[in-house]
């Protein structure tokens, strides 16, 4: 038995060597038969352990939960350091899978397990709970781990002050979200989560018909972002909103400034709509032709008879 053992814990350690010098199907190929050979009950877990973390690394998640949950019934699996973190993998695994509920699971007992040495991944782990029970819609949960994972200001803090404000809104705690979103701008103002939440804060003042403050930050992102996706989106809610305060000029100015932009957009032919509108509410139906026409565009006989 001693010569087995010898021989077994060779062959695990050459497993290892290849593992370390990036040759997977080899290291593969000996954990398995270190494996196999089943005289150490600890070298059995730790083959069965790398042979997960080997399926994880390429991508085959389903294999990898499998190794990782057989290993953590292996006899000589409990007293291992690999033990702990096996949750965290297994949480990941079943998150790449986009099995929320069984990664939530993980995750959290992870965040329950003896040996949270490891911050970073104490962090990262409340992040990803909190993402499961965002992908949940259980805003509630998902808030109070972002919270978690921002007191304990390690990794990806901007991401879930973002997150965190995003729950807040889906719950209509708009001021609450407009506070964070504020404390993300001004703690990271390089953040790549800035100009989204900034798009956000004026979306959350719109919530609340607070239009000067929302349009105050759909101005902001026209101005200092010129480039964003969120750019045609703000400036038709600004015309949209001069609109609805009776103020048609205004929204004409900006509505048509995205048909110049960008005509084939969604939000040009909901801007073409709005000018329509104003065109009939002061009865132009011949400024109205003329503008669609300039438009590459046409206008029924219906409409302008509306006019």
């Amino acid at each position: 038995i001693r010569i087995k053992q010898v021989y077994q814990k060779l062959v695990y350690f050459t497993a290892v060597n290849f593992y370390n010098n990036a040759a997977p199907d080899s290291a593969k190929k000996y954990f398995a038969m270190a494996l196999k050979l089943n005289t150490d009950p600890v070298v059995c877990a730790e083959s069965k352990y790398w042979l997960g973390e080997l399926s994880y690394q390429k991508r085959a998640y389903n294999n990898a939960i499998e190794s990782w949950e057989a290993f953590q019934l292996m006899q000589g699996a409990f007293s291992l350091k690999e033990y702990e973190i096996s949750n965290y993998n297994i949480g990941y695994a079943y998150f790449m899978n986009k099995n929320y509920d069984e990664a939530n699971i993980a995750f959290r007992k992870f965040l329950l397990s003896k040996n949270l040495n490891d911050a970073n991944k104490a962090a990262d782990a409340n992040l990803r709970t909190a993402d499961c029970y965002f992908m949940k819609k259980v805003y509630n949960s998902a808030a109070e781990y972002y919270e978690t994972a921002i007191a304990l200001n390690k990794s990806d803090v901007d991401y879930a002050m973002y997150q965190k404000a995003l729950c807040d809104g889906l719950q209509k705690n708009y001021k609450e979200k407009i506070n964070d979103l504020n404390a993300l701008q001004q703690k990271f103002p390089s953040s790549n989560y800035v100009v989204a939440s900034t798009y956000e804060t004026a979306e959350s003042y719109k919530a609340i018909n607070d239009y000067d403050n929302a349009m105050t930050y759909y101005e902001k992102i026209v101005a200092n972002y010129p480039t964003s996706p969120y750019v045609q989106r703000s400036i038709k809610t600004i015309g949209f909103l001069y609109y609805n305060q009776n103020k048609n000029d205004k929204a004409f100015e900006y509505l048509d400034k995205i048909g110049k932009q960008d005509p084939k957009s969604d939000e040009a032919k909901d801007a073409i709509e709005i000018i329509k509108k104003i065109y009939k509410e002061q009865k132009k139906p011949e400024e109205m032709e003329a503008y669609m026409q300039s438009r590459g565009s046409w206008v029924s006989a219906d409409e302008l008879d509306e006019t």
